[in-house]
Parts: C-alpha cells; structure tokens; sequence
C-alpha cells in the first residue's frame, strides 16, 4: 500500500513537472510565433486547396478526364498529408499527450498518404507516356474507370508500411498500454529493430519503382519527341509535364530523408535543433507539397481558365455581399 502511494505520488510530480514544462513552451514567444505560422499555413493551403477541389467539382468535363481525377486526388492527398504533419509538429513542439491509438492513427495516416505522393506521380507519368506513345489507344486504356481502380491500387499498395506498424504494436502491447496518454512521435510505433529495417527496405522498393517508372517515361516522350514530324509542341508540353513529375518526385523524396536530416541536426546543433526542425518542416514538406500541385492546375490552359473564372466569382461574390451589409 505504502509502495503505491509512493508510485503514485512521484507519477503525480512527474505529471506537475511535465504540465510545468509545456506551459512554459506555451508561454514562450516564439513557440507562439511558431504555431500561429503553422496554423496560418494550414487555413491557406486548406483555403488553396479547396478552390482548387471546388474548381474540379463545378466543372463536370473534368470529371471524364483521367489526368484531372489523378491530379485532383494529388491536390486531396497532399491537402491530407500536410494537415497531418502540421498536427504532428505542434503535438511534439508543445509537448501535447494523446491516446496511443490516436496517435497511431495519426502516424499511419501520415505515412500512407507520403507513399500515396510517391505512386500518384508515377501514375500520372504513365497516363501521358500512353497519350503521346499511344495516342490511338490512350481514350481505351485511360479510362475513367481504370482511373478510379489505379487510385484504389495506390492507396493498397501505400497501406502496407504504415498499417504492418500499426499491427505490431497492437499485438505486442497490452490494453493497458492504450489507456495511458503518450506523448506522440513516429518513434513512439518502432517496436524492433526489424521494423525500422522492413520499413527502410520498403520506402526504397517503392522509390526506385517509381524512379524507373517516371524516367523510362520521360525517355520514350524524349525519343517520339525527336522522332516526331508533326505535332511537336504537344509532344513537348508532355515532356515538361513528366520533367515536371520528376522534379515533383525528386521534392517528394526528400521527406523521406527526415529522420535522417533530423538526426543529423540533432547531432551537429543541438542548441538549435528545435527552429530548425521547424525550418526542416517547411523545407521538406510545406514548399513541396503545396507548390507543386499549384504549378500542375497554372501550367494546364484549360483548369487554369476555370480556376481564375473560380477566383473572380468568389471575388464578385464577395464585393456583392459587402454592399449588401453597408
């Protein structure tokens, strides 16, 4: 009896030091700074986003073309992703405890919707690699249908490393273990140093799977491109668009790289490590993710003629709605 009221007397002084500690971090101004940055980021890409979603809905030829439904399901995707990491970032900056099946939850989310990045890039290099090499065959290969079934397999294949995660931890922890807040981070569903490997092996199957898929389909557009006697600037708006997919692809894989670059961090300026795994945060994730997307839908003629007709309508909307209240 004495044991537990001992026991539980230092969990209640480590509890009081640990709520000590996160309202100093809260009452730090920069880790303010830092989190009103990290919520004005996601309400602007959440906002970009949604115009972009929006566009693609109200515009129902869209809906008929396989390349608008993968690049819509990029935009979600990334939208998903970048909301994740931004929570990530602020339970871990704020020193945030939640449940560990939240937390897992979280994490497997996170990590499916990057591989998710990985495979949409290479699908949709795939889709224009069929419509300049097989231009005859493209409207019976890329189907809408087939789209909707590619996307399916994406989000198959990204499922594995993150849900295998998820299983272990189920398995090995008791049900106990889920009862007690943790404080969140992906090191927290590392169990075994197999799991670190398995997951290392796998980010780097898929990486050279997509790697070799994007690049032999930039090298056939190359070769049709040189060969072609008509039709050339098709031919090469299709080659900077897949030259567009490696760059994106190249940007994606540097998010992989995090731990890494982390941990280097960690290790050469531990002082600092904290801004500048918040500027590490930016680097490989915010500025990829959101640029990309927003370069595919300002390169295409035709989405870009419906999204500023988009932009001009809210903006006309908005004028009307403020000499109404005047």
């Amino acid at each position: 009896m004495e044991l537990r009221i001992i026991l539980n007397g230092t969990t209640t002084n480590n509890a009081l030091h640990e709520w000590q500690s996160t309202l100093l971090n809260l009452y730090d101004a920069k880790s303010w700074l830092k989190l009103c940055s990290i919520v004005f980021t996601l309400c602007f890409i959440n906002y970009i986003s949604s115009i972009l979603v929006l566009t693609y809905l109200k515009v129902h030829t869209f809906h008929e073309i396989p390349r608008y439904i993968l690049f819509i399901h990029m935009i979600i995707n990334d939208t998903i992703q970048l909301s994740i990491v931004l929570l990530l970032h602020v339970l871990t900056n704020f020193l945030v405890m939640v449940f560990p099946l939240l937390c897992f939850l979280i994490i497997t989310i996170a990590s499916i919707t990057s591989v998710n990045t990985l495979w949409n890039v290479a699908v949709m290099a795939v889709e224009r690699f069929l419509a300049i090499c097989y231009p005859l065959r493209h409207s019976a290969l890329c189907t809408v249908r087939r789209s909707y079934i590619a996307i399916a397999g994406i989000w198959c294949i990204s499922i594995i490393p993150g849900i295998s995660d998820l299983f272990v931890v189920v398995a090995i922890e008791t049900e106990s273990y889920f009862h007690v807040p943790i404080y969140c981070s992906r090191e927290m569903m590392i169990r075994s140093p197999y799991q670190e490997v398995r997951r290392i092996s796998i980010t780097a199957m898929y990486g050279c799977a997509v790697w070799l898929i994007v690049i032999y389909t930039y090298v056939r557009i190359v070769l049709v491109a040189r060969a072609a006697t008509s039709g050339r600037s098709l031919i090469m708006k299709a080659r900077n668009t897949v030259l567009l997919h490696v760059s994106h692809l190249a940007l994606a894989m540097v998010a992989f790289m995090t731990p890494v670059i982390e941990s280097i961090i960690k290790i050469l300026f531990p002082n600092y490590f904290s801004d500048l795994r918040y500027v590490n945060l930016y680097i490989c994730f915010v500025i990829p993710r959101f640029i990309s997307p927003l370069i595919y839908g300002i390169r295409d003629q035709h989405f870009r003629k419906h999204l500023k007709h988009q932009f001009l309508c809210r903006s006309m909307q908005m004028d009307a709605d403020e000499r109404i209240a005047h």
